[in-house]
């Protein structure tokens, strides 16, 4: 076997530092104080190794860090293998850290120790090999190895490139593997080049999010917000569109002309018609308290005013409920996340309705290595 460089590996989605994976850059998360956004962010949901070569094995030795919630059964993180767009396989490590979070503040850490993955490859050289990171556990990545003799050669993306911004529901613990999120089911099925920044509980329109995607290379962004804000009730009508405007202003600084797709929130039982913030009931269901001023119901109006005030040419509207509305509701397991299977569905209505608002491309923007 052939040792690689883990700092050399082509990353996609992700950036490494001291292989460890993340998919904010430094200097952004060091903006907020909140750990839940560390953890969510170093949980490469979207991120993938994509590469060809002419090894019948690639071994990832690596340290996973995932989250067990109060009584739910912890789950050990998967890796999908995928080969010129089919997935073949999915590969499941077999130890972890666990973070138990038994309630508000109450946090166990259960020990687990590095694990080896194994991925057996057909050994084509001109074949697209993708592997499809964890997208509910922190990733280290400690050493990797083909065949002796063997070569690795990064690919040059020709793709369009799309970068999303969303909340859990983007983020998509829930997922049964990594290929399985809806942002991964849309971006395969329309054959764009996926940069995930679902943070789980951290969609505020923060700037720093906002001046990141203004640096990234895209030719598609898109933008689900609304759910955090109305769950944390962080902020009030009046601060809320103020933001969206500024958020869109900071993206427009460096993307004047790339196509921006804003989608309002999908159905939420748990704050359609009650105002935020959410509490969980003795059902462990997600309720609204009233106590703030914005439900689900109102943010979809005020997005669409924030759109139509716009006049933005190249800003398009989704209406989150034609993508997970009122007779999907028995795939919302806790009155606000949908299941494995709402995740499929909402992935194949937005790859069937991105035609309709997405105009055409002029071709994929320059990448780099750690994007």
């Amino acid at each position: 076997m052939r040792g690689l460089e883990v700092g050399t590996l082509p990353l996609r989605g992700v950036l490494v530092t001291n292989g460890s994976l993340h998919r904010l850059p430094r200097w952004a998360t060091a903006q907020a104080t909140d750990p839940y956004l560390s953890l969510m962010d170093a949980m490469p949901s979207g991120g993938r190794l994509v590469f060809r070569t002419d090894s019948r094995v690639l071994e990832l030795d690596v340290l996973l860090t995932g989250l067990k919630l109060a009584d739910q059964p912890a789950q050990m993180p998967t890796f999908d293998l995928v080969l010129d767009g089919r997935r073949v396989s999915t590969e499941t490590a077999t130890d972890q850290v666990t973070l138990h979070a038994k309630g508000i503040g109450d946090i166990e850490v259960l020990p687990g120790a590095p694990t080896t993955v194994h991925f057996a490859l057909p050994g084509l050289i001109n074949q697209r090999v993708e592997v499809w990171l964890p997208h509910r556990s922190k990733v280290q990545l400690l050493a990797a190895r083909i065949d002796a003799g063997a070569s690795l050669l990064e690919l040059e993306e020709t793709r369009p490139r799309w970068v999303h911004y969303g909340s859990s529901i983007s983020q998509c613990l829930e997922a049964r593997r990594p290929t399985e999120t809806w942002p991964g089911v849309a971006a395969r099925l329309s054959r764009l080049e996926l940069i995930n920044l679902g943070l789980g509980g951290q969609c505020m329109v923060d700037q720093f999010v906002a001046r990141t995607i203004r640096d990234l290379p895209a030719d598609l962004i898109s933008l689900e917000l609304g759910v955090n804000v109305v769950a944390e009730a962080t902020m009030r009508e009046r601060t809320f569109r103020a933001a969206v405007h500024g958020f869109l202003d900071t993206i427009r600084d460096g993307h004047p002309t790339t196509s921006v797709l804003l989608i309002t929130p999908f159905l939420c039982p748990a704050a359609e018609d009650v105002a935020g913030p959410l509490t969980i009931d003795q059902e462990l269901r997600f309720i609204g308290t009233g106590t703030s001023d914005l439900t689900m119901r109102r943010v979809r109006e005020v997005l669409a005013e924030v759109f139509d005030q716009r006049a933005d040419r190249h800003l398009r509207l989704m209406d989150g409920l034609s993508l997970l509305g009122l007779a999907d509701a028995h795939h919302l397991y806790d009155n606000l996340h949908p299941d494995a299977d709402g995740y499929l569905l909402i992935g194949r209505r937005f790859h069937e309705q991105l035609g309709k608002v997405r105009p055409a491309s002029a071709g994929p923007q320059a990448s780099h290595r750690s994007r």
